[in-house]
């Protein structure tokens, strides 16, 4: 299986670009199974056309759908029907639940490392600050039993994972990492000490790091090795051809063809009941229940996706909606921002299933699928089913069945152009499922009757109010800086959640570049409230530490310079409550250093 995939491959690049160098025949060489699958499988598809998505065309957001068009054809179901079903628990208690947090990638679009340096010798980390994997470089500010704590993101994960192990058989956490993360995830488990010593007092003697603590609990183990995230030839945008002058992971895409690729090696016992479970690392509250595992373990379902009410805080992430193909099928698809802009579809991407705005062209509010890279794969059901389809198709047609559609992510090194394959997480799943769920070859028809497979990929959906209990991502220093400092969210120590202490709300920041240093968020928010907060926009810089936002609040500043608006100067124009400044439903222009305009907004 493994060998033919790579003479595959190499055969096809052959064919394509008339010849392959011996440097690259050997990289390939020395790549993983389910690496080589997801090359083989871009690779097929950067030689075709490309595939557009236009909403109002080919694509139909879920927001655009009847209730039954969204039961039937995209095979939703509400958390809130699996939630009161207490009887999942003991299905749940059967499975090997296998949990791979997402940790591959620095996350550089958050900036960070002014903040470290802060913060460095608290955190007890080796070296020179330097950036590590994005969930163990953010931190929050705890005081337990008289003790105060910076506890990371990536320490919550792994809390929650000790906790959540009594509701399953087994839980075993295998990390997916890349070269520039796996040093710190191995660092995070051998040096620091657990949270429940670090708080009690009476162990002064008797601490012990994570690794240790894992291996005395009978519960839950950690993988033989982490899943490292291989990196891959890119194009020569001047010449099309591979090659590994430039190497580049291929996004959470890659990770999805992995845990399908696997699945189609894994060989299980009869009696198993293995689950593996997909999320990002680096937010604290991205993990799946035990009732939500418990649904797929007794109904036998081979793939799970969890999605959430889109807010107006989900302007940029992947919506869920119907493809309409040219063979006139309907297939279940995600549509990314970048795709629309694409399309000059920018605006409706982003106003898509927002309560306010025209439901005729932005269709109806609170109905629209939000992607929040959640998804479980049931290798009880998958498995046997896959090894069997990759015998029948061979390993260029499976490769494509598994994989993303291919997003060319256009880089430049040293002044030449090259061209990252990459994808989705999402897209790879929800091509696999509507290849099952679409295709018309008899033997592959035949095949998912021998295996009961009926419907393959079930959606499920988290509504406003519980979204957060699942979803708390992190992309921008704003985020991060929303949970860990302003009032909106405060972290409970019993179960290692955050809460959302104004449930079903969520704000939409649209903010300077400025804010996308770390540093610069808590320097100039601070401890600001914003729990009454709805929209935050923010051009240039400007420091409001520690006010009170309410409804909608818009501020320009024209200088090139910071602004504080706390300043003696403009006490008196704003609005003051409890002796500290109060922005409700305002705009905000700064036209000096002592002068502002102000506009009050309507809602």
């Amino acid at each position: 299986m493994v060998e033919a995939s790579r003479k595959g491959l190499i055969k096809f690049i052959e064919e394509k670009q008339g010849g392959v160098s011996e440097e690259l025949a050997k990289y390939i060489k020395q790549l993983a199974f389910y690496d080589v699958l997801y090359l083989y499988a871009l690779y097929q598809k950067f030689w075709q056309d490309d595939k557009e998505l236009k909403i109002g065309h080919n694509f139909v957001p879920s927001a655009f759908l009847n209730g039954s068009q969204r039961a039937k054809e995209l095979n939703v179901v509400g958390y809130d029907q699996i939630r009161k079903d207490s009887s999942l628990d003991k299905f749940a208690k059967e499975v090997t639940l296998v949990c791979n947090p997402m940790d591959g990638g620095l996350g550089s679009s958050l900036q960070r490392l002014s903040y470290l340096k802060k913060i460095w010798k608290k955190i007890e980390r080796k070296g020179k600050p330097h950036l590590g994997a994005k969930g163990e470089d953010l931190y929050f500010d705890i005081k337990i039993n008289d003790s105060n704590q910076k506890i990371s993101v990536t320490e919550i994960k792994y809390l929650q994972a000790i906790q959540a192990a009594s509701f399953y058989n087994k839980i075993i956490i295998q990390e997916l990492v890349n070269k520039e993360t796996i040093d710190s995830i191995n660092e995070f488990l051998d040096d620091t000490i657990n949270f429940w010593d670090r708080v009690d007092n009476s162990k002064q003697n008797k601490k012990v790091t994570y690794r240790k603590l894992i291996a005395k609990n009978k519960k839950i183990d950690l993988a033989d090795e982490m899943i490292v995230q291989a990196a891959l030839p890119t194009i020569d945008k001047e010449t099309n051809r591979l090659n590994i002058k430039r190497v580049a992971p291929g996004g959470h895409g890659q990770l999805g063809s992995m845990a399908l690729g696997k699945a189609a090696k894994t060989e299980l016992s009869a009696s198993k009941n293995l689950i593996r479970a997909i999320y990002n690392g680096d937010g604290p509250n991205n993990f799946p229940d035990q009732r939500i595992v418990g649904f797929m373990a007794k109904n036998k379902i081979p793939i799970a996706m969890v999605t959430s009410t889109k807010t107006p805080i989900d302007q940029k992430g992947g919506q869920i909606g119907l493809e309409l193909t040219k063979d006139e099928k309907k297939r279940p698809q995600i549509l990314e921002l970048a795709q629309a802009e694409e399309q000059g579809q920018r605006d409706i991407f982003r106003k898509i299933g927002i309560k306010g705005f025209n439901e005729a062209v932005y269709g109806k509010a609170d109905k629209q699928y939000f992607n929040t890279n959640i998804a479980l794969i049931n290798y009880s059901v998958v498995s046997p089913f896959l090894k069997d389809l990759y015998a029948l198709v061979g390993p260029k047609d499976f490769s494509k069945i598994i994989s993303p559609d291919l997003i060319k992510n256009e880089k430049n090194q040293n002044n030449k152009a090259y061209i990252q394959l990459e994808g989705a997480l999402a897209s790879a799943l929800l091509n696999l499922a509507a290849f099952i769920k679409t295709t018309e070859d008899k033997k592959i028809v035949h095949l998912k009757k021998q295996h009961k497979i009926d419907d393959f990929l079930v959606i499920i959906n988290i509504d406003k109010n519980r979204r957060t209990k699942f979803f708390t991502p992190i992309k921008y220093a704003w985020d991060f800086w929303f949970y860990a400092y302003s009032d909106h969210f405060k972290f409970n120590p019993d179960n290692f959640k955050l809460e959302n202490l104004r449930p079903g709300s969520l704000p939409s920041f649209d903010l300077d570049p400025f804010y996308q240093d770390l540093e610069n968020c808590i320097n100039a928010f601070g401890r600001t409230s914003t729990v009454e907060l709805d929209f935050l926009t923010i051009e240039g810089k400007v420091f409001i530490k520690d006010i009170k936002l309410s409804g909608v609040v818009v501020i320009e500043n024209q200088l090139n310079k910071v602004i504080d608006l706390n300043k003696e100067i403009f006490k008196d124009e704003l609005e003051q409550e409890n002796n500290r400044l109060f922005l409700k439903d305002i705009k905000i222009t700064i036209k000096s250093e002592e002068k502002i305009e102000i506009e009050k907004l309507t809602t």
